[in-house]
């Protein structure tokens, strides 16, 4: 029995964990699914661009266009700002749907495969 370091990333989150299984890619695999269907696994945020925080973003945005509209009666130079700001959140929010898409594409095709860093 060996003790493995499995570390998992996906879709803007990681876990790091470590099974204690045979040298054998069946048996590490299964250790592995053992742990993930127990939920012994805590998956954490990596940090990286999160799609709820760019809509947040987004939101608070449309927020200050609004106050400034109310403030001064008329389109300003401000809102133009605001506006501009609010394009590249948008552009921001379909690159990371896009990602997100693209990673759900190439999971659904891959193979299940465990490979053994030594």
């Amino acid at each position: 029995m060996k003790n493995f370091r499995i570390q998992i990333r996906y879709c803007g989150y990681y876990a790091d964990f470590t099974v204690m299984c045979n040298d054998t890619p069946q048996d590490i695999e299964n250790s592995i699914l053992d742990k993930l269907g127990k939920n012994e696994v805590k998956f954490e945020s990596d940090g990286f661009t999160n799609k709820k925080d760019l809509y947040k973003q987004k939101k608070s945005l449309e927020l200050d266009w609004e106050q400034e509209h109310l403030k001064e009666g008329r389109y300003t130079l401000e809102m133009t700002r605001i506006d501009h700001a609010i394009k590249e959140i948008i552009t921001q929010i379909k690159l990371e749907e896009a990602r997100l898409d693209d990673l759900k594409i190439k999971i659904a095709e891959s193979k299940a495969e465990v490979s053994i860093a030594t």
